[in-house]
């Protein structure tokens, strides 16, 4: 008879020291959540908080928050100044800088401690860069105001660079498989599109994995889609939606009714129109037409012309076509 874990993590335990680091962290900071952080926890994680001058805190290379989502950090600071920080932050000791430590959990609270001019209250953990890793997205699971975006290429850059792998998510995270490669997707949408939309922290990772599918399905699709990046940056212009809309600019594409030729100058020439049967004519302008009749040598020219190249384009056709069709 097979084992039931309570919880994803409990598979992990016996043979996944970090998942068993992880599985502490979640507990403590559950625990610690509710109290203030003078309370003395049953889980001895945050038992021993330090108060860290900020500026001998750097920022750990695979932070995971774009500036643009770190919301009010005045406010957060007035609040440090008013009640004090309520919920420390996690580090660990730098190897490259002495007598510094980088930040793996928390950045919003160090940016406010430097604001307010205060120490940051921080645990020191031993973490390796998986662990950190997997703590750090333990936080990015609990928040509400980190965007599908930022969750979505924090993952991609750790898998890449190899410090966590989609099945690490999948099975000490909880992730389900369909959203983990939701997530990733965001790392496949070009740049060019990217660029575009500019700020993607309102899109959904639904509308990503539509977004990275379409973008790489051929240069028209793209296009389409980066006339629509407007729309598509306000969030509100989901998967579906999109699709209707490429739906209909292609077929408007490939159903053009009429098509107005100039030459560089701007000069209208001629327009192509397609009758009720669907089949193409070349309609000149009253300006155009007036002076092809004042001269008749010129539109004698211009018909031969005309012919010779249909004629030519008929032969080059037949040739090309295989026998039997």
């Amino acid at each position: 008879m097979s084992k039931k874990w309570a919880d994803p993590l409990d598979r992990l335990l016996e043979a996944d020291q970090k998942a068993k680091t992880v599985k502490e962290y979640i507990e403590a900071s559950e625990e610690q959540s509710s109290q203030p952080l003078s309370s003395t926890y049953k889980n001895n994680y945050f038992a021993s908080v330090l108060e860290i001058d900020p500026s001998k805190i750097i920022r750990w290379e695979h932070k995971d928050r774009p500036e643009n989502e770190l919301g009010d950090i005045e406010s957060l600071a007035n609040t440090f100044k008013s009640v004090g920080q309520q919920q420390p932050c996690v580090v660990r000791a730098s190897k490259k800088h002495k007598e510094c430590y980088e930040l793996i959990v928390g950045e919003r609270r160090w940016k406010a401690a430097q604001l307010a001019q205060v120490n940051l209250k921080a645990v020191v953990q031993e973490l390796d860069d998986k662990t950190a890793a997997l703590i750090q997205a333990v936080e990015n699971e609990k928040r509400t105001d980190l965007s599908d975006y930022a969750k979505g290429m924090s993952y991609a850059k750790k898998i890449k660079d190899k410090i966590l792998t989609q099945k690490d998510l999948i099975e000490i995270l909880g992730i389900s498989q369909q959203q983990v490669t939701r997530l990733l997707s965001f790392s496949r949408i070009p740049k060019i599109l990217l660029d575009a939309i500019s700020d993607l922290k309102l899109v959904s990772a639904r509308t990503s994995e539509e977004l990275a599918r379409l973008a790489n399905k051929n240069q028209e699709t793209l296009n389409i889609l980066i006339e629509l990046a407007p729309k598509i940056r306000t969030g509100k212009f989901g998967a579906n939606k999109i699709l209707k809309e490429i739906e209909r600019k292609s077929a408007n594409k490939n159903n053009v009714t009429s098509l107005k030729i100039e030459d560089d100058s701007g000069r209208h020439l001629f327009t192509w129109r397609n009758d009720n049967n669907a089949i193409p004519s070349i309609h000149f302008p009253s300006s155009i037409a007036n002076l092809l009749s004042k001269n008749d040598k010129d539109l004698t020219k211009i018909t031969k012309e005309i012919k010779e190249l249909i004629t030519k384009k008929i032969e080059e056709t037949l040739n090309n076509t295989p026998r039997g069709v």
